[in-house]
């Protein structure tokens, strides 16, 4: 079975990784992408070595592996993203403009498989966007969001509005950022 195979190969990744035997788990990472493999699990496998990668402070390393998984994915996160992250972020801003924020709450539980693939790597990627790029973490955080908006609601969303808190905070905006925080 191809799916237990790849489950496996993942599992083992991850727990080398958790047991600080990087080396080995990049290896199994690089092993299992030789193997025929759906898009969604490359991207997986990506966001597992974007992980290692930021563990040994290798951000942009880790950045470059986002950028593989998101490409994969269909989202293109660009070395200079500056422009796009202020175009997602007035998306929020707009879609703020529009109601209270608490109807974050009523939005659907997120539905589409390739999505939420999507909002896992993009999660992945904040830490060492945050430090080693803050207009693409921008970005990231503000792309997770209009997801969330477009798609419904995952475990990664509350991630995405506690984030987005952080930048409201910084837009001195804390009345509307507190209200993100209490719905992440």
């Amino acid at each position: 079975d191809p799916h237990l195979c790849y489950q496996v190969h993942y599992s083992l990744a991850e727990s080398l990784r958790l047991g600080a035997r990087l080396r080995e788990s990049l290896e199994v990472i690089e092993a299992t992408l030789t193997q025929p493999l759906q898009v969604s699990q490359q991207a997986e496998l990506e966001a597992l070595r974007l992980g290692l990668y930021h563990s040994q402070g290798e951000f942009l390393a880790a950045l470059d592996c986002a950028r593989r998984a998101a490409g994969m994915l269909g989202l293109f996160l660009p070395a200079d993203c500056t422009s796009q992250a202020e175009a997602e972020v007035g998306k929020v801003l707009q879609w703020i403009e529009q109601g209270p924020v608490e109807r974050l709450l009523d939005l659907p539980d997120l539905q589409d498989a390739r999505v939420g693939t999507l909002m896992g790597v993009l999660t992945a990627a904040i830490p060492p966007a945050y430090q080693a790029d803050r207009q693409l973490a921008e970005f990231i955080t503000a792309r997770l969001v209009t997801l969330s908006f477009e798609h419904g609601n995952s475990l990664h969303s509350a991630r995405a509005y506690c984030t987005l808190h952080q930048m409201l905070q910084v837009r001195d905006m804390p009345e509307i950022a507190y209200r993100f925080a209490c719905a992440g």
